[in-house]
């Protein structure tokens, strides 16, 4: 037996959970050694066709793009169309009953694949059976994802050389492989165009909203006569809002390549790139003065998304549980009080410097009117190694001059 082998079996049954982790205790009460040889062979033989990951009952989404040839097993589809079919109907019967016959799960009612067209590459797996073509899954190339709708029945994993139907199993994974020439593909450009479609689809929502508003506001203009004034300001910058945001549009890529440089002149920035999720901004070390002491925030990091922000702190303060990354971030939940429709407005038109100058103010902003942590609690965060300590309790705001 090689080093290879040996190592497999040892471990035979830790990899099998970490295959199988959405299948639950399906192995339990079956010992490593009932399942090793089958386990081994489902895996090698996988191996040498390329796939480097295996994901039993996993989600798969649209956003969803792998850098490693993944085989996915019956995957959930979440907000992708899929469709559902019978296998006892009569174009299918022949291949779901030499699959029961070899010893497959006879709770396979009905299999789901994806629906045909839902994306442009997707490719329907079919492998030939006593004359007839039978589909098993689908093949999206650009995202390095191969998925296979039939069931691996693992309970039957423990009959070793007498399962037939996993040598069955693995003969039609071979073959859609050879078949559609399955390899694994470089994603590094996808992702980011996939990037660069959500900014596109977010701007055209956003179009679609002005102009919507535009519409409303128009009508509102002729039947709201007190409110003239008001409606035709209104108008007149959703019409700047819309043709801003359709240049944008018009070359989206250009225009955020041509803005990042002019981040980079921003002495308050230490790096503005475009990564594969969203534009990064990397902040110099953030300081708030307090009573004349400056208050070492941190060193941030935000990352533009689509519709998003996600603000980060290399130095955060942790407190019962929560990380806060400022007085007025906590975890995920960003507050930005009476600028919230401003940023997201910036955001929306991609107006970067502008956003970057916001932002920039924000961090070195404390509101003691409307935190999640009061600035006395986060210096006693970073005066005790960046942790509130669980005795602390002072809700005295101090007070003073915050810049």
């Amino acid at each position: 037996m090689t080093n290879t082998q040996t190592k497999t079996n040892i471990e035979t049954k830790e990899e099998t959970l970490a295959i199988f982790e959405n299948e639950g205790n399906i192995f339990s009460g079956i010992t490593p050694k009932d399942i090793e040889s089958n386990l081994f062979k489902f895996k090698s033989k996988l191996g040498k066709l390329g796939i480097k990951k295996i994901k039993n009952r996993a989600d798969l989404n649209q956003e969803l793009i792998e850098k490693e040839l993944t085989l996915y097993i019956r995957p959930y589809y979440n907000d992708f169309d899929s469709t559902s079919r019978r296998t006892s109907r009569d174009s299918f019967k022949d291949f779901y009953n030499h699959l029961m016959s070899l010893g497959g799960s006879e709770g396979y009612s009905e299999y789901t694949q994806l629906k045909q067209g839902v994306i442009e590459t997707q490719e329907i797996l079919k492998v030939k059976f006593k004359g007839k073509k039978f589909s098993i899954g689908d093949y999206i190339r650009e995202r390095n994802i191969v998925i296979i709708c039939v069931p691996l029945a693992l309970n039957n994993f423990k009959l070793g050389d007498k399962y037939e139907y996993l040598d069955f199993y693995i003969k039609c994974v071979e073959e859609v492989f050879k078949t559609y020439k399955i390899k694994e593909e470089n994603t590094e450009g996808i992702a980011k165009r996939q990037l660069l479609k959500r900014y596109l689809e977010f701007g055209q929502r956003n179009l679609k909203e002005k102009k919507n508003a535009l519409i409303s506001a128009k009508d509102s203009l002729e039947s709201c006569t007190k409110e003239v004034i008001q409606f035709t300001a209104r108008i007149r910058y959703l019409n700047l809002d819309i043709e801003s945001i359709k240049s944008i549009l018009g070359n989206l890529e250009d225009s955020i390549i041509e803005q990042l440089e002019e981040l980079k002149n921003l002495k308050f920035l230490k790096e503005a790139i475009l990564t594969e999720n969203g534009i990064k901004l990397s902040f110099e070390k953030i300081f708030i003065k307090v009573k004349g002491k400056d208050i070492e925030m941190g060193e941030y990091e935000i990352l533009l998304k689509p519709k998003e922000f996600e603000i980060i702190n290399k130095q955060p303060v942790e407190y019962e549980g929560d990380t806060f990354h400022s007085c007025h971030v906590q975890d995920k939940v960003i507050c930005f009080g009476d600028g919230n429709t401003l940023a997201y407005e910036l955001l929306g038109k991609m107006e970067l410097k502008k956003l970057a100058h916001f932002l920039h103010i924000f961090l070195k902003t404390y509101n003691p009117e409307d935190n999640f942590l009061s600035m006395n609690y986060w210096i006693k965060g970073k005066e005790n190694g960046g942790i509130v300590p669980e005795d602390y309790n002072n809700d005295e705001e101090d007070e003073g001059d915050y810049e």
